[in-house]
């Protein structure tokens, strides 16, 4: 009978499994094959930046997020309880979200320099590459406004839903390890990560997606506009006196304003670990699903079935392209 359970447990979670590597994968290649045949028909339309954006992404939140959906729409999903977050409570999770997007990057940067050196080459990120050289607008549209309401409806509600049976902590994690490898990166890994934790916390709680996305929204404004527009202001400063002229570096109040908003983000990140240590004092509230196991056997079936260890191996191929 265990042996049954068990069985039924782990085709669980493969279905998710396969679910994320068909929203992922399916993208990519579709994407590929458009940009093969564009460049035959465009080859100026298709090396351009608005392009890589508006079609990668059309197809990545599109038609991959409908594969996803229809692979796991054959899981039977659990209404989650709705509990109402108040202003503070949603505040303090910006700040814990701030303080651990910290943690993570730095985690990453770390692993990124660690590489460089033992391949004596330079490992960057090509999302950090096309959002930096891209229009503001785009960043604001797809990164900002987009993004966040695509990943929040499929990492927390479409997955969430379906993975609560087996118990709150199990759908956190799950939620948080799946958003995490997708991004495919060292240098967004672990931040994704730690931030998944919390967006994934924040809807079981709630039950809410909205809540998440407007949480999310802020992150990735604070953590991807936020250093955009810095770096333009700093590095046209830092033109302008290369120029040889201190009176042409420009609007003070810019230079200002960075120095301003960079203690904003610190002073929050401080609060956050406050925060988190006084939440994490008084205990998380984490409840058991109807199908809640030890953690030793969750492990086992949620990681040795075929989607999940098909999902891993395509996001370990991502992250060995990230490096190339």
């Amino acid at each position: 009978m265990k042996r049954k359970t068990a069985m039924k447990d782990r085709t669980y979670f493969s279905i998710a499994g396969f679910g994320m590597l068909g929203y992922s994968m399916a993208s990519l290649w579709i994407y590929r094959l458009v940009t093969l045949l564009a460049y035959r028909w465009n080859p100026q339309l298709a090396s351009s930046q608005y392009f890589t954006w508006f079609v990668y992404y059309g197809l990545l939140f599109g038609v991959g997020g409908l594969i996803c959906f229809r692979i796991l729409r054959h899981l039977p999903k659990k209404k989650i309880f709705r509990h109402r977050m108040r202003p503070s409570d949603i505040f303090q999770a910006l700040c814990i979200s701030l303080f651990l997007m910290y943690v993570g990057s730095g985690i990453g940067q770390w692993l990124n320099r660690l590489l460089s050196a033992s391949s004596e080459s330079t490992v960057s990120s090509r999302f950090s590459d096309l959002i930096e050289q891209s229009d503001l607008r785009i960043v604001i549209l797809i990164v900002v406004l987009i993004g966040p309401i695509a990943e929040e409806l499929i990492f927390r509600k479409l997955l969430i839903d379906r993975m609560i049976v087996f118990g709150d902590r199990t759908a956190i994690l799950l939620s948080a390890f799946l958003f995490a490898i997708y991004h495919g990166t060292f240098t967004q890994c672990f931040y994704a990560f730690f931030l998944g934790l919390v967006f994934a916390y924040v809807y079981i709680r709630t039950g809410r997606p909205f809540v998440n996305i407007g949480l999310h929204m802020l992150i990735n404004g604070i953590g991807t506009l936020g250093p955009i527009l810095l770096s333009r202001i700093l590095h046209q400063s830092i033109s302008n006196i290369t120029a040889g002229s201190l009176r042409s570096i420009g609007n003070p109040m810019a230079l200002i304003g960075v120095g301003t908003y960079s203690m904003v983000l610190l002073v929050l990140a401080a609060a956050g670990i406050v925060f988190l240590i006084l939440r994490l004092h008084r205990g998380l509230e984490i409840r058991l699903g109807e199908r809640s196991m030890p953690a030793g056997p969750t492990a086992r079936v949620m990681f040795l079935n075929a989607g999940m260890l098909g999902w891993v191996a395509w996001c370990t191929y991502l992250f060995v392209r990230s490096l190339s």
